[in-house]
């Protein structure tokens, strides 16, 4: 979900991942949904970052094997 909305909206990694303060590795890797689930305030960032594109509940949803 985040690397389609990051492709969407034509934002490179390196610019969403100084957005939200994290390592463009990290983010990299959440976009590539490597089964990584962030914190909850950083799901919160993501979601804040995205104008609710990608909400908060999409990686607890998606931990949890339900649908987002």
């Amino acid at each position: 979900m985040l690397r389609e909305w990051l492709q969407r909206e034509g934002v490179t990694l390196t610019d969403f991942s100084r957005r939200i303060g994290r390592a463009k590795g990290y983010v990299c890797t959440l976009a590539k949904d490597q089964n990584r689930t962030p914190s909850l305030e950083l799901a919160f960032q993501i979601e804040e970052a995205t104008r609710g594109d990608v909400p908060a509940r999409y990686w607890y949803d998606r931990s949890l094997g339900r649908a987002a």
